[in-house]
């Protein structure tokens, strides 16, 4: 995941840890190549991304991964969906998301 607003990261990566999945926070694009690479991550299956994050076009092109994007969708890459920051965060909300990743990966 690549984002600039923290808070909302860090809660959605709380999420959808919470019910199985690996989520891996960062600030920059850039960062999230090292940590890839870092990790030794050979493939993501989805990347959540906002598109207002300088690098995170390139990103989502170079990855080749289904891409979540956040507010909006970006020009030159497919988005399988978009996710809204929500004011509140709540327990309907948390199930919206966990239907879209279950949908994108096929456990739906």
């Amino acid at each position: 995941m690549v984002d600039n607003d923290l808070g909302f990261m860090a809660y959605l990566c709380m999420t959808l840890t919470k019910y199985g999945y690996t989520a891996v926070p960062t600030s920059n694009a850039a960062r999230a190549m090292l940590l890839l690479k870092e990790l030794d991550v050979p493939h993501v299956d989805v990347l959540v991304v906002n598109f207002d994050v300088p690098g995170s076009l390139e990103l989502a092109q170079a990855l080749g991964s289904k891409v979540i994007a956040i507010e909006r969708p970006s020009e030159g890459v497919t988005i399988a969906a978009t996710l809204q920051r929500p004011l509140r965060v709540s327990k309907k909300i948390e199930r919206e998301w966990l239907r879209i990743f279950a949908n994108l990966l096929g456990e739906a």
